[in-house]
């Protein structure tokens, strides 16, 4: 929710889940990355985003690791940390987004409209049922996908 209000992103979940890019896409976009940590994955979806590239979720199961080491207060500040830089980043111009965005060949003139190019599948299901909703969506398994237009 704080990335909607503050980077008016559109997906649902930037950190859960396996990354896929288009090569062109991903030389365009990869230089412009700044964080290598936790929002590494955030970031880059941001990017794709801004850049008019279409946004692909598929649903995982997730099971929690009760064993985890890592630390949420010091993920959370960075994270916030991230967050203030990329506003930073897009007030600024510091990152040429209409550039990116023609030559990945999204829309130019404007921001992609709120709500398109991103679609979502998913619901409720029981343990060894398929995902209702998507055409392939392969179970323990997600993607949020960044590719061309």
């Amino acid at each position: 929710m704080l990335l909607h209000a503050t980077l008016g992103t559109r997906f649902s979940d930037a950190q859960c889940g396996f990354k896929a890019i288009r090569r062109e896409a991903a030389q365009q976009l990869l230089p412009h990355v700044r964080d290598g940590g936790w929002f590494f994955d955030t970031e880059l979806l941001v990017l794709a985003q801004r850049t008019g590239l279409r946004i692909h979720e598929v649903p995982v199961d997730w099971i929690d690791d009760p064993d985890s080491r890592v630390d949420l207060v010091a993920t959370a500040r960075a994270d916030l940390r991230g967050i203030a830089r990329m506003w930073r980043t897009f007030l600024t111009g510091a990152v040429p987004v209409r550039q990116l965005r023609a030559r990945l060949g999204g829309p130019v003139n404007r921001e992609p409209r709120r709500g398109a190019g991103v679609r979502r599948c998913g619901g409720v299901r029981r343990a060894g049922e398929p995902w209702t909703g998507c055409r392939t969506t392969p179970s323990s398994t997600s993607a949020a996908a960044a590719e061309d237009r």
